[in-house]
């Protein structure tokens, strides 16, 4: 019964209002007989709809119209899309604000060098454009003479159909053209079209604006989309390159073509064709599932093909890397490369390879072991291979982790294996992180690399008449003090045929508590290695303090002292560096993409609490008001407030306000306004009110749900407003009832078990209750097994379909049907057993009302199942 309500909720569900989705999400919603649905605007939402549930998906901030069909005709909804809050890396101190108009300064001193550095970083976005200015300059004072020069600038300007960057910017257009090289100059982006031309930095631009070593590059392409599937792109770059032969400057021509395929499988392949005055290769293949990562490249080219020296070097080079999680606890990772780099006086041939084997044990223990190979030749030098068994075994919980790794590694020529120990510490105390390593290994030192150590060596064997060489035989010679000699080394010591390496470290960072934290973090290493002839012992200690001085102002010093000694020498490097960096919520006028305008507002005494402010009310002076947690004004003796110079953009508005009394806010205490809007903010000050909450089960607020509620006086009936609160002024104490009324209640929402609230009011106190109805959340569908006797799928009865962290798990009827109701929103592992095949897979319950339909369908040949999963109204 239960299962047919919930059907029945959600299948009468309207949508004439807005809808709001964040960008980067997707949101589910029915729109009963819907087939198909357009975003008129596809830079705003995406939408597609199947079954009676339309699908949108937020793209970038603004708002967009959608046209939903379905049999009956076409319905227009209304989608407002806010912008995503930003995603930053694990340690990163993300700024205080984020708004569409502002930037950065930040200056810098180090010790090394005598260094000066200023940076300047200013943005302004609106909906049709979006600017960025970037600068840095770099000045040495510490040499003979004071240079600077300007290592990093760029202006940009963006719309929706035109990209122009003038100088910097970071061109990736082939291997075989430009791969990941900055050039000087113009680019821009128009439509299909683009074009790129300026100078390389293949040295620093030490001539202020303009490289010492002058290389140039001018492109144009254009990608043509022949179907679904394949696009290709022509290209055309004139180069003006230093030559890695000969050093000379080179100029040439090189004509390419850039396939791509895009398949639905998951498959990605390029192909990269060039000519310019000799040919050359490239490709790529990508392939992503939930299960399997695999990647491949390579590039082939002459020595005498055009290029950038920033570019890759000539030669063969490739590399694959393959992933795949075997099940829930196992995963594999391999692959290899290849590089044979081909210059006139110059050939290295090098490959390697590599598998790697994890397994996690239980929920802190995990193991790994694997093997390596590498080889590696140079003509005319030496040759050598190593082969390594990797071996792990670590332990992780919240607040602690240890690990422990053992390598052997065996080298061809060589005089023994090598051996490697390591451990790692991780200690989370508190507003303290404590880590440490130790590091042990001996190298398998071969006799081709010692060759290269020990100058004379070769030289010497070779007027003894050895031709050929064993380990044994090589190690016994170097004991021999007057083969020592020979080589003119000291007759008192001895060759170390297998070099030892001891490292060992500790790292400590701490952060006070408040809203401009003390950040402190403290790190010490050390390193002591005993190579052939010689040894060296290396020691680093280095500190960092930083802190907020306010929202938009931040300090921080570093400090380093590096101690070495090798062959008797002894060095003390010590380094230090201060910076102070600005933030500002504005972009000077010169580089706003936009006009500002302001948002204005007044705080004032809702005594009648109607959440609406009228000429007369009561004004609230003094009371906090906060744009985009950064700027903040206090509002004047009539309670009224203005942010100046504000962006047409969404923007964060909050009111803070604390009179020391109880007190309650009849609007939102927080909203989102657009620029040259105005906002008011209402505040009630309780009587004998009675008031509370009617939220659902993760605590959102339920508008326009009916209530009556019965007391000391006649039933009163009240609604609750936006954010779920409901309120009955000027009560008197006692006790009173509050019945929900069920026609009121929105779609989706359970008031099957939702009875009475009964509550108290005193003369001094009152209880606020909140009443809570539940969304329902359904999840529904089949397990059945392909028979070859029948040619079609039949349901399995009895299969378990188990969702272990919610105790609840039911078995299939004779139709292979299944229900299980009441989950929670978030992620959730469902398990199906059905004798031998099992299957555990992640599901993610959203908070609204939703029946998912997760189907199983079982292999008759091996017990493989697989799984179909989509919001349904069946």
């Amino acid at each position: 019964m239960k299962f047919t309500f919930a059907i029945f909720l959600l299948s009468a569900y309207s949508l004439h209002a807005q809808i709001v989705v964040q960008q980067g999400k997707r949101l589910q919603v029915p729109v009963p007989g819907a087939t198909a649905a357009v975003a008129l605007d596809t830079t705003i939402a995406d939408a597609c709809a199947e079954n009676g549930i339309l699908s949108i998906t937020g793209i970038g901030p603004g708002d967009a119209r959608v046209i939903a069909m379905s049999p009956s005709g076409l319905q227009e909804l209304f989608v407002h899309v806010l912008a995503a809050p930003p995603a930053y890396p694990p340690g990163f101190i993300p700024p205080q604000s984020l708004s569409s108009n502002g930037g950065s300064y930040e200056s810098r001193f180090s010790s090394d060098r005598t260094q000066f550095e200023n940076a300047l970083d200013v943005y302004s976005q609106d909906s049709h454009q979006l600017r960025q200015f970037h600068f840095v300059s770099a000045t040495f004072a510490g040499g003979t003479a004071t240079s600077s020069y300007v290592p990093s600038i760029y202006y940009r300007i963006a719309t929706h159909g035109t990209d122009a960057t003038f100088f910097d910017q970071t061109v990736n257009d082939s291997p075989l053209t430009l791969t990941n090289v900055v050039l000087r100059g113009l680019h821009v982006s128009e439509g299909a079209w683009q074009f790129h031309g300026g100078y390389a930095a293949s040295a620093d631009f030490a001539d202020v604006f303009l490289p010492t070593q002058k290389e140039f590059a001018a492109g144009l392409e254009y990608t043509q989309i022949l179907t679904k599937v394949l696009k290709v792109t022509p290209e055309f770059y004139f180069l003006r390159s230093i030559d890695l032969a000969d050093g000379k400057q080179r100029s040439a021509v090189i004509g390419s073509v850039i396939f791509r395929v895009h398949l639905n499988t998951g498959w990605d392949l390029r192909g990269d064709i060039a000519y310019g005055g000799r040919a050359a290769f490239a490709g790529e293949l990508e392939h992503f599932n939930g299960t399997t990562q695999l990647r491949a490249r390579f590039v082939e080219k002459n020595l005498r093909f055009p290029a950038l020296r920033s570019n890759s070097l000539p030669g063969l080079s490739g590399e694959l890397s393959w992933s795949r999680i075997l099940t829930t606890r196992l995963e594999l990772l391999s692959g290899g490369t290849i590089s044979n780099i081909e210059l006139r006086t110059v050939r290295q041939d090098s490959q390697s390879a590599y598998s790697t084997v994890r397994y996690k044990i239980s929920h802190s223990w995990s193991a790994g072991s694997g093997v390596s190979y590498g080889s590696f030749s140079s003509l005319g030098s030496y040759s050598a291979k190593t082969y390594a068994l990797p071996q792990q075994v670590n332990f992780d919980r919240t607040h602690f982790g240890i690990g422990f790794q053992y390598q052997l590694s065996i080298a061809s020529n060589s005089f023994s294996n090598g051996n490697g120990l390591g451990q790692t510490l991780r200690l989370n105390l508190g507003r303290f992180q404590i880590g440490e390593f130790l590091n042990w290994q001996n190298d398998a030192l071969s006799i081709a690399s010692l060759f290269s150590q020990v100058p004379g060596l070769q030289q010497e064997l070779q007027r003894l008449g050895i031709a050929a060489v064993t380990p044994d035989q090589l190690a016994n010679l170097l004991q021999d003090a007057a083969f020592l000699q020979t080589l003119g080394l000291s007759t008192q010591g001895s060759i170390i045929t297998v070099p030892h390496r001891v490292q060992a470290g500790a790292n400590m960072s701490w952060v006070s508590e408040g809203s401009h934290p003390h950040q402190l973090s403290i790190s010490y290493s050390e390193s002591h290695s005993a190579f052939s002839t010689s040894a060296s012992n290396v020691y680093n200690f280095t500190g960092a303090y930083s802190k907020d001085l306010t929202a938009n102002n931040r300090f921080q010093m570093n400090g380093s002292l590096l101690r070495s000694s090798s062959i008797g020498v002894r060095q003390v490097t010590p380094l230090i560096s201060v910076s102070f960096r600005h933030t500002f919520a504005h972009a000077p006028g010169i580089f706003a993409a936009q006009k500002n305008t302001s948002i204005t507002g007044t705080v004032f005494i809702d005594a009648q609490k109607q959440g609406v402010y009228d000429a007369g009310m009561a004004p609230v002076p003094r009371a906090a008001i906060v744009l985009d947690g950064t700027r903040t004004v206090l509002t004047d003796a009539f309670g009224r407030f203005r942010f100046a110079n504000v962006s047409a953009g969404d923007h964060k508005i909050e009111l803070h306000y604390d009179p020391g009394r109880d007190h309650y806010f009849t609007t939102p205490e927080e909203t989102v306004v657009t620029g040259g809007s105005t906002v008011n903010f209402g505040v009630a000050f309780p009587t004998l009110d009675l008031w509370g909450y009617v939220l659902d089960d993760v605590g959102n607020g339920l508008e326009n749900v009916g209530l009556e509620i019965v007391g000391t006086s006649a039933p009163t009936t009240t609604v609750s407003d936006t954010s779920g609160k409901f309120c009955l002024p000027n009560v008197q104490p006692g006790s009173y009832e509050i019945k929900v009324d069920p026609a009121t209640v929105p779609v989706g929402y359970s008031t099957v078990e939702l009875g009475p609230v009964q509550t108290k009011i005193s003369a001094t106190s009152a209880a606020h209750p909140n009443i809570k109805i539940p969304a329902i959340r359904v999840l529904a569908g089949t397990v059945t097994m392909y028979d070859p006797r029948v040619g079609s799928y039949v349901p399995v009865e009895g299969a378990l379909v188990d969702i272990p962290q919610l105790s609840k798990s039911v078995v299939t009827s004779g139709s292979g049907k299944f229900v299980i109701a009441g989950l929670p929103p978030g992620q959730i592992a469902v398990k199906l057993v059905s004798g031998q095949s099992t299957l555990t897979h992640i599901i993610n319950i959203p908070i609204q009302p939703v029946i998912l339909k997760d189907n199983f369908r079982i292999s008759s040949l091996d017990g493989q199942v697989t799984f179909t999963l989509a919001s349904t109204l069946d």
